[in-house]
């Protein structure tokens, strides 16, 4: 034997550093790796769950519905919410609306479409489109922020922090008390604009 041979506790521990980094890599892996499909971890596994996913990826986007029950007993008074019913939605963009809906489907008439677009909103979907779908105008909030990529302490609603926040000097982009959201201004301005032929 003239091969290079390593001290005997060496290679122990060199088998053992191997075996707790094969072991680490293993439950890595298998944690962030999705191999459920009844788990929605990718933008990728809603839009393939979503209602007709082709036509939606193509003429709108894949959504989520919640679809949730609040029940107000007045005496006593007493507030009771049930637990949300989670669906695959889809949400078309608004200038879709008439050719997928209207024209090829016949879902919706004239006055439905009038009626939704005049509030500047648009349609989504719960269900396939071929098989008597709930269909539902949307509005677009113009001030939905995604709260996974700042402070989620700040500007869920009426808090505690709602009265300190002139303190902290961190404003949340939000308006959560006694007034219009910036958005809900604009369209009061736009409307009196269009009324007066501006």
């Amino acid at each position: 034997d003239t091969g290079l041979r390593l001290p005997s506790s060496v290679s122990a521990a060199l088998l053992a550093g191997v075996f707790v980094l094969g072991i680490g890599t293993g439950v890595t892996v298998d944690s962030q790796v999705n191999t459920n499909p009844k788990d929605l971890a990718s933008r990728d596994a809603v839009d393939k769950n979503a209602p007709n996913p082709t036509l939606c990826t193509k003429y709108g986007a894949s959504a989520m519905a919640f679809d949730q029950r609040v029940f107000v007993s007045f005496n006593p008074f007493n507030v009771y919410v049930a637990q949300a019913d989670v669906k695959p939605a889809c949400v078309l963009r608004p200038s879709n609306v008439v050719p997928v809906l209207k024209d090829e489907r016949k879902l919706v008439n004239d006055s439905e479409i009038r009626g939704c677009k005049m509030n500047m909103n648009t349609w989504a979907f719960v269900g396939d489109l071929n098989d008597q779908p709930q269909l539902s105008c949307v509005y677009k909030s113009e001030d939905a922020q995604n709260e996974f990529l700042g402070d989620p302490k700040r500007g869920i609603g009426e808090d505690y922090l709602d009265d300190d926040r002139a303190k902290t000097g961190k404003a949340t982009g939000k308006l959560v008390k006694d007034d219009l959201t910036e958005a809900q201004k604009k369209i009061i301005l736009d409307m009196g604009d269009k009324r007066m032929g501006g």
